[in-house]
C-alpha cells in the first residue's frame, strides 16, 4: 500500500510513516499527562482531606475544654464517621470495572 502512495507521490511514505510516529509520540505524552495530573489530584486531595480532619478534631477538642461535650461529640463523631465512609467508598471505587462507578 505504502509502495502504491510512493508511485503516486515521491517521499509519500516516508512522510506517512513520521506522521503516525508523530501522532504515537502525542499520545504516549498525552497519557502520561493524564496519569501524571490524576496522581497529582489524588495527593491534593488527601492534604485537603487530612486539613480538614485536624481542623474538625481541633474544634471538637475545644469545644469539649469548654464544657459543650455534645456538641464536641457530635463534631468529632460526624468527622470520624465521614472519614471512615469516604475510605470505604474510595477502597471500593478504586476496585470497580473500568466505565463503572460505585
Amino acid at each position: 500500500m505504502l509502495q502504491g502512495y510512493e508511485g503516486v507521490i515521491p517521499g509519500a511514505a516516508a512522510r506517512i510513516l513520521a506522521m503516525a510516529e508523530r501522532e504515537q509520540s502525542a499520545q504516549q505524552d498525552l497519557a502520561e499527562k493524564v496519569v501524571s495530573q490524576a496522581a497529582a489530584d489524588r495527593r491534593r486531595g488527601q492534604y485537603l482531606g487530612l486539613m480538614t480532619v485536624l481542623a474538625a478534631l481541633g474544634a471538637a477538642s475545644f469545644l469539649g475544654y469548654l464544657g459543650h461535650a455534645a456538641a464536641a461529640g457530635m463534631v468529632g463523631g460526624t468527622t470520624v464517621c465521614g472519614l471512615a465512609a469516604v475510605f470505604a467508598m474510595g477502597r471500593r471505587g478504586a476496585s470497580a470495572p473500568p466505565g463503572r462507578s460505585s
